[in-house]
């Protein structure tokens, strides 16, 4: 009999994955994951003008999201359930070594492009490099999904300090993005120069985000203990139990993505700034994100009432942008202003509601495991609220699309 015991015991060790305390991992860890799970998707955005011209008759800047937006609604529906049984080791590590290998295909397809013939009387180019472009922008949303959905959870079973500093990873990295761009734009003419810079560095950045969980990670394990719940049901239960924090996080994000970068960027800069005004935006808009994820961190205490006021509030900005859109406000420091203070709000939110997430969960009636979790699983649907906002916000933006100045 205690033999069984001990073989149970030994089982149940195995197969789940020890409760991180406050002391597991260095506060180090949880910025880099939160600065790959975003920093290559981040390159690839910047890389769309140069494939602008690689595809001058196909919408690049159209097509290249969807894949990438296809595969985050996947992994987020699915990544409550199926945490269950694969390892946030295993998880991140893969995730890591996708994204690595994804964006060194996008540097690949770049540079080597197929000559032009006739098959079924689609061009070989759209067989052999559009789809294979893709494809990979595919897997790198495959493993930026992951590994955002498996670093927030995971910092969802530790402390408001490592919550907030993955939000702030996740800002310094379209921060670095933008600031080298602006720079690129000035010294680099060559555009495939530079989708190559941004790419090294995306992934000399997930090298280190990799080298640093090998360090601190526990021993690798790859399967753990389900449970009798379907992907939907769990989905669901999980959703239900931290309402309406997920339906918070996808309203942010929609609002975001439908202003941002769209519409945002339709502002006619003086001609002293006509060539970097709208990078320029770009870089205010990240360095916004970025102090209000900071000082989100610093709030004692933090209440869904506030957060739910600057919601509403944030809706003041369709306005200001369609202004800014028409010339009706013509001012640079106003636009800059204004896409400050948009991206600042943005940034409080979303980290305001990552630490409100798992506050949701009651304790009573679970023991330790159980408890984390259900954390763990209230980040992967943060994580989804926020991918599906900025998908359909980005869709959405389209109704913008012909709101200018004449």
């Amino acid at each position: 009999m205690l033999k069984v015991s001990e073989e149970n015991k030994l089982l149940s060790e195995i197969e789940a994955d020890p409760q991180p305390s406050n002391s597991t991992y260095n506060p180090l860890l949880f910025l880099f994951l939160g600065i790959s799970s975003l920093v290559g998707w981040s390159a690839t955005l910047s890389s769309i003008p140069y494939f602008q011209k690689q595809y001058p008759n196909y919408s690049i800047e159209f097509y290249l999201p969807i894949p990438y937006f296809v595969a985050g609604i996947i992994v987020g529906f699915s990544m409550p359930k199926a945490s269950l049984f694969i390892s946030q080791d295993l998880r991140i590590i893969v995730s890591l070594l996708i994204q690595i290998f994804s964006l060194i295909a996008l540097t690949i397809l770049g540079k080597y492009q197929g000559d032009s013939c006739n098959f079924l009387f689609i061009k070989k180019t759209i067989i052999k490099d559009f789809i294979l472009l893709m494809i990979d922008s595919f897997f790198i949303g495959l493993s930026s999904t992951i590994l955002q959905s498996s670093g927030l959870g995971l910092a969802s079973k530790t402390d408001k300090r490592n919550i907030s500093l993955f939000s702030i990873g996740t800002a310094l990295s379209g921060l670095s993005i933008a600031a080298l761009r602006v720079i690129l734009e000035q010294y680099v003419e060559d555009k495939y120069d530079s989708i190559l810079i941004y790419l090294n560095i995306s992934n000399f950045l997930n090298v280190l985000t990799l080298i640093i969980y090998f360090y601190y990670m526990r021993k690798l394990k790859v399967l753990r203990k389900t449970e009798q719940f379907g992907v939907c049901q769990t989905f669901y239960n999980t959703t239900k139990k931290a309402f309406p924090i997920p339906l918070l996080i996808f309203i942010n994000y929609l609002q975001t993505f439908m202003l941002f970068p769209g519409l945002s960027l339709q502002y006619k800069f003086d001609e002293n700034l006509e060539k970097l005004g709208g990078v320029l935006l770009l870089l205010d808009f990240s360095i916004g994100d970025l102090i209000g994820k900071t000082l989100a961190g610093f709030v004692k205490t933090q209440t869904q009432e506030r957060i739910i006021g600057l919601i509403i509030i944030r809706f003041a900005f369709y306005f200001n942008f369609i202004q800014l859109a028409l010339g009706n406000f013509d001012n640079d420091w106003i636009a800059f202003t204004n896409m400050f203070l948009f991206s600042f709000l943005n940034g409080y939110i979303t980290t305001s509601l990552y630490i409100l997430g798992p506050q949701k969960i009651s304790n009573i009636g679970l023991d330790e495991q159980k408890y984390n979790q259900e954390i763990e699983k209230v980040g992967f649907v943060s994580g989804f609220s926020l991918f599906a906002g900025i998908m359909i916000g980005s869709f959405l933006s389209l109704s913008f699309q012909n709101v200018k100045q004449d």
